[in-house]
């Protein structure tokens, strides 16, 4: 079997065994390394510790760690807590639902432009009636701006014992959550900044 050598990335020659890791080009000369190192400092290891403690609010602000401490500039946190975040992300693991008791749903869209995409979120969280803290589920993404038809695929997704446990929906109104709501029969409550934001709307100077 006839083999194909690798040719030279700048002239497209063929290269000359020059040492253990670099080759070089059999017509300009020019050598490199074939397996080439990260150049640069090397970053600093993210740990959760870090990420914990800014939410929970147990460390000032990155602008205050940054005046007392001058050896790290606020950009340099803003690195490290965003690499902390991404570590948590993909390590962490959902939180279980409590399905023992009836639970209280709450929904909310975000709207993002991805590269020039308009991407919607749609974000439910559920929490038991006799709880005042909710568990996040996985949110629902999907092209174009908030939708009924968006809505009706987000809670379609949710598993049947979760579907079959929830007795009432806080939302803002949008239709597509009042319509989930009316078929599966659940309470319907209007968060409160949106129905106040609305009497602002409509109420006089």
């Amino acid at each position: 079997m006839n083999k194909i050598h690798a040719k030279s990335p700048c002239c497209q020659e063929k290269t000359i065994r020059y040492g253990r890791r670099r080759r070089q080009c059999s017509q300009c000369g020019k050598t490199w390394r074939i397996r080439k190192k990260k150049r640069g400092r090397k970053s600093i290891r993210s740990s959760l510790s870090f990420l914990t403690a800014y939410l929970d609010h147990t460390t000032p602000s990155l602008y205050a760690i940054a005046r007392t401490h001058t050896r790290r500039s606020e950009d340099q946190l803003n690195r490290h807590l965003t690499s902390s975040l991404k570590k948590f992300v993909h390590s962490a693991p959902w939180s279980a639902i409590p399905l023992h008791e009836p639970l209280i749903a709450i929904a909310d869209a975000m709207i993002i432009t991805i590269d020039h995409y308009t991407v919607a979120f749609y974000f439910i969280l559920v929490r038991p009636v006799t709880s005042n803290q909710a568990v996040i589920l996985p949110p629902y993404r999907k092209l174009g701006s908030e939708s009924w038809q968006g809505w009706q695929e987000a809670f379609a997704l949710l598993a049947p014992d979760i579907k079959s446990s929830i007795r009432a929906l806080v939302s803002d109104g949008h239709t597509g959550l009042l319509s989930v709501a009316r078929h599966y029969q659940w309470i319907i409550q209007r968060c409160n900044f949106h129905i106040i934001a609305k009497i602002q709307g409509r109420r006089s100077r």
